[in-house]
């Protein structure tokens, strides 16, 4: 009877379970429609203007951004979709700005969550276009340029990543000298008036002279490079719309024996004796995690802006012995990088 009374109470045991368990599956699978039939969250859309730069350079520039905000989880199409304008490349300045601020005009109308303006110029045409809309900025000299009240709080609707160009235009010329000491007049390849002014400053120390070979359109490099015919060196503004003529600047300088300095190390690898720049490779990533902060929720007005803190000094040796030039042991050693 015991027996048979344990096997009674074991089946009703495990009736009772069956029974819980049927109630768990079927709570379970209540919970799962449910879950799926609330609607999914549409993906973020960011808006992207470019660089005055050819589409090329554009599409690379926003590519290497999608990598990274990928890399962060946001991936295209699922969480996240963008609305990309590229303004081509520099025309004449007023044209190019007109255009910029038409396209940053529609990023705002077609209300997307965040704006990416890979420029100063871009930067500013966002800022003029929306109040409201979060900004995430590559550019120099933000506070100036009116694009944040300070680089550690903002204090408005946009943040992002500064550069150095001003800051660099005196070491650039320094490192120049050193590499070539019998330097006295440096041309100096750009469009920025003010990037000019603060050459000559620099000129002023060293007891070289500057002579501007200014160019606004990609046309006027013959010309640029024959009016300056008497420099001893160049320094090439590291600015994007010089990148796309960047085998035609090196080779020009190439053929006129000079030394020269240039903006970042693609130049070097193209032919270019040096360069000196800051931690531009990282700018898509930087810009990347400030987007992904702002799209979780952050406020650009409480994210710092930004900077460098790595710079790096490239050299071309073989450019060196071409140019017949020994660069000093002491420069060499400062360098970051040296090419063969």
């Amino acid at each position: 009877m015991q027996r048979a009374g344990a096997a009674g109470g074991g089946t009703r045991g495990q009736s009772r379970r069956t029974r819980r368990d049927a109630l768990a599956i079927a709570a379970g699978y209540a919970m799962v429609g449910l879950l799926g039939a609330q609607p999914s969250r549409k993906p973020a859309r960011v808006g992207f203007v470019g660089p005055p730069v050819p589409d090329a350079g554009g599409r690379e520039l926003f590519s290497s951004l999608r990598v990274e905000m990928e890399r962060l989880g946001w991936a295209e199409g699922r969480r996240v979709s963008y609305v990309l304008r590229l303004p081509g490349e520099i025309v004449t300045r007023d044209l190019t700005s007109a255009r910029v601020a038409m396209m940053a005009q529609e990023l705002a109308a077609a209300k997307v969550e965040l704006i990416v303006a890979m420029s100063t110029g871009c930067a500013r045409a966002a800022k003029a276009a929306t109040t409201t809309i979060p900004i995430v900025f590559l550019a120099e000299n933000p506070v100036e340029n009116g694009l944040v009240a300070s680089l550690a709080r903002p204090g408005s609707n946009a943040t992002g990543v500064t550069y150095h160009i001003n800051s660099l235009a005196a070491k650039r010329m320094q490192l120049l000298t050193q590499a070539a000491p019998g330097v006295r007049r440096i041309a100096y390849l750009g469009i920025d008036d003010e990037l000019y002014r603060t050459a000559q400053f620099a000129a002023k120390a060293l007891d070289v002279e500057v002579l501007l070979a200014r160019v606004d359109r990609a046309d006027q490099l013959e010309h640029a490079f024959s009016d300056t015919s008497r420099a001893d060196a160049w320094i090439v503004e590291g600015h994007a719309t010089l990148a796309p003529k960047m085998n035609q600047i090196v080779e020009l300088i190439a053929k006129s024996k000079k030394p020269a300095i240039y903006g970042s190390r693609e130049w070097v690898e193209a032919g270019g004796l040096m360069a000196y720049s800051d931690d531009r490779v990282n700018w898509p990533r930087h810009v990347a995690s400030l987007v992904d902060r702002v799209l979780h929720g952050a406020k650009p007005a409480d994210l710092p802006v930004l900077e460098p803190t790595r710079f790096q000094l490239v050299i071309n040796r073989k450019t060196a012995r071409a140019l017949g030039l020994t660069v000093p042991q002491s420069l060499m050693l400062q360098a970051d990088e040296i090419l063969e």
